[in-house]
């Protein structure tokens, strides 16, 4: 009977929802027990400093942005760029893997520790600090992954005489990885070095999916506060 083969990736994904599914199962057991009104703010000092009318929002909505990160990012596993090399889309799918393991495992475990010991800092700030380590950890090796590759390519290429990527010297990449191109009317693009894709932040698509991304970003912050 052949063996069927599991890309890593899945694991990972399959890893940050079981993670993302036990913290639900959790606070549903402990729902009942939980303060009204239930803390949904800390200070510095790890004080509590904002409190919210318990609900399926206040309570569980860590663990729905949790989940709705991870969908994100198994989708966009799926976006390869043209000529993208099986070793390329390899990176791109494990390095998209770690970050929702990251995410997803770290945002349930910042819920259970709100859950379990709202007034005690060290806890939520341990587990804050290793969710920041294990994002930072992927995208430096994504990054000196990439770095390589690229470097790799280029001495391949001035071997060969091969022509210069499209890219070379386009003024529009800000950065060397960010697109702005008014004149480009396709939303996605090939990245610069061939790894996925990426938003073309100068086309009307693009401007609406950065304002959308930022919105997005500044609910979350703004709305526990709005509730207190």
């Amino acid at each position: 009977m052949a063996s069927v083969k599991v890309h890593p990736a899945y694991l990972l994904t399959a890893t940050a929802l079981a993670a993302i599914i036990a913290a639900g199962i959790a606070g549903a057991a402990l729902y009942p027990s939980l303060p009204d009104p239930v803390p949904t703010h800390w200070n510095a000092a790890g004080q509590v400093d904002a409190w919210s009318a318990k609900s399926f929002w206040s309570v569980f909505g860590t663990l729905v942005i949790a989940a709705g990160i991870v969908g994100i990012l198994f989708a966009s596993s799926y976006f390869s760029a043209p000529g993208e090399s099986r070793a390329q889309r390899h990176l791109l799918v494990t390095s998209l893997g770690c970050l929702q393991v990251s995410l997803g495992a770290g945002l349930a475990a910042l819920a259970l520790c709100t859950w379990l010991a709202p007034g005690v800092a060290l806890p939520f700030y341990l587990v804050l600090a290793a969710m920041i380590a294990g994002i930072l950890a992927t995208l430096v090796v994504l990054g000196v992954r990439l770095a390589r590759g690229a470097a790799s390519r280029t001495e391949s290429d001035s071997a060969t005489d091969a022509p210069a990527p499209e890219w070379a010297g386009d003024p529009h990449w800000r950065a060397g990885f960010l697109y702005v191109n008014a004149a480009d009317g396709r939303v996605v693009v090939p990245k610069r070095y061939g790894l996925g894709w990426t938003i073309n932040f100068g086309s009307a698509g693009g401007i609406a999916i950065g304002a959308l991304v930022i919105a997005v970003i500044a609910a979350a912050v703004v709305l526990p506060a709005l509730r207190h």
